[in-house]
């Protein structure tokens, strides 16, 4: 964790005539990035590993959300990349109101679970209705535009196979059976789609609920243009398992402005199986205090489903 004190933020809030700090909180939501509320108005967001333009590239997409959907996502009122004032990046945001959706789905009636999943359907296909020319990642305020779809995914699979091998992250008949898979319905990745603005994160804890509705959607550091079914193939662990059983509530909102394809279980087996290779890879190496167990038996409820459809 960055540690920033009451002074250090006071420096901060200094430069961009923000008023004096009288309180802070630290979030301790999330893995990557700490956050601090300060003042219950404002959220600093602190970058503290290596990946480049990770902020920029936020507010580049806040910016184009806002200007092409109806989404509550924050209002950026600040960036900092001169590592002046403190030795990391850090971005300053208008706080949203609401509580996170993984903390307060339980306490709704059942008529706003069923609304409230049906809202969070359709603003995922509000998101994925922004698209693109090509397939890539943003740097930081455009499209890396020298990327093929099989070459995007392909990638995220050959890497994550190279370091479950090295650390023996998953047993060898398991990765046999993976590998069988893959090679066998590596065809899959020679879809034609258009390339949709895809969140990469939407979850229980991106997502802020308030009086039954979404008041806010965050975290875009790892979005990117691709393939829609690519998102839906991680929402079964990623969103399913805070809104259950309301799944066909999202997907009629989901399919109200996207239809899916038919043929969409094939994917959500393929994609679904190289996403959560790369999420235990992630896990390991970034020495995560997350269990892999769920991410595992996904991987294996996939094989299975395809070889029993």
């Amino acid at each position: 964790m960055v540690s920033l004190s009451k002074k250090k933020i006071q420096e901060i809030f200094d430069v961009h005539s923000l008023g004096i700090v009288k309180t802070k909180r630290i979030l301790v939501e999330g893995v990557s990035n700490p956050a601090y509320i300060i003042n219950d108005k404002v959220v600093l967001r602190v970058k503290k590993d290596s990946r480049e333009f990770k902020f920029e590239k936020e507010k580049f997409l806040f910016d184009l959300l806002k200007k092409k959907t109806d989404l509550p996502v924050p209002k950026v009122i600040d960036l900092d990349t001169s590592k002046k004032i403190i030795p990391h990046d850090y971005i300053l945001l208008k706080k949203l109101p609401g509580e996170l959706l993984k903390k307060s789905f339980s306490k709704l009636s059942d008529n706003q679970k069923k609304k409230l999943a049906f809202e969070l359907g359709l603003s995922l296909a509000k998101i994925q209705s922004i698209h693109f020319k090509t397939v890539g990642h943003f740097k930081p305020d455009k499209l890396v535009k020298d990327m093929s779809w099989p070459k995007f995914v392909w990638g995220i699979y050959t890497d994550s196979l190279k370091s479950i091998k090295k650390g023996k992250f998953l047993n060898v008949v398991l990765i046999r059976e993976i590998e069988s898979f893959i090679e066998n319905n590596k065809n899959l990745l020679d879809v034609k789609f258009k390339p949709s603005l895809i969140h990469s994160d939407y979850n229980g804890g991106n997502i802020l609920i308030h009086k039954g509705k979404i008041s806010g959607i965050f975290d875009m550091e790892w979005s990117y243009s691709g393939h829609t079914e690519y998102e839906l193939s991680a929402i079964n662990l990623k969103l399913m398992r805070t809104i259950s059983p309301y799944q066909n509530d999202f997907f009629r909102g989901y399919e109200s402005k996207i239809k899916r394809r038919k043929d969409h279980e094939k994917f959500e087996s393929f994609y679904g199986i190289i996403y959560w290779m790369s999420i235990i890879c992630w896990i390991y190496e970034e020495n995560a205090k997350i269990s892999t167990k769920k991410y595992i038996d996904e991987i294996k409820r996939q094989l299975h489903k395809a070889e029993h459809p």
